[in-house]
């Protein structure tokens, strides 16, 4: 019996502004998504104190068409007081289809895959060129569900 895909979580949609972010970034495959949480491992052990209480953002980005991608682990900061050892990211702003992830953080590549594979034309948006992010709220535990988003960048049909 072939096992069913994961249902596409509830959309909403949003506009986000422009955010400048700041953090550790790898260049991985689909098949090393395992490495991400040692990115935010470092990113805490370095800037620990500058994540506690704040949004955090994992950004998704230069996709390339052997299943490649840059992940940024980071967060928004003032340009004029970056850390010296983070890498740059301007996060352009623009409207999103926003994905609520319910449940534990080692369970968001099945929310990235049904919303992949869950993406249709009878949705009222498409998916447009551009990162997309993961958004983490201040009061975000890796040990409990919840307090996660995805979003991807949308442009209306028509």
């Amino acid at each position: 019996m072939c096992a069913r895909p994961p249902a596409l979580p509830p959309m909403t949609l949003v506009t986000c502004a422009p955010q400048t972010v700041f953090g550790l970034s790898r260049r991985l495959t689909a098949a090393m998504r395992a490495e991400i949480p040692a990115l935010w491992a470092e990113l805490g052990r370095r800037h620990g104190a500058e994540l506690c209480g704040r949004e955090t953002l994992g950004i998704v980005h230069d996709f390339d068409r052997s299943g490649g991608f840059t992940y940024l682990a980071g967060f928004a900061a003032d340009p004029d007081r970056a850390p010296a050892d983070l890498v740059r990211f301007d996060l352009p702003g623009g409207r999103h289809a926003c994905f609520a992830h319910p449940g534990p953080v080692e369970t968001i590549g099945e929310s990235w895959g049904a919303i992949m594979a869950g993406w249709h034309d009878g949705l009222p948006v498409r998916m447009a060129p551009g990162p997309a992010f993961e958004r983490y709220a201040p009061d975000f535990g890796p040990a409990r569900p919840g307090g996660v988003e995805i979003l991807i960048p949308v442009l209306e049909r028509g």
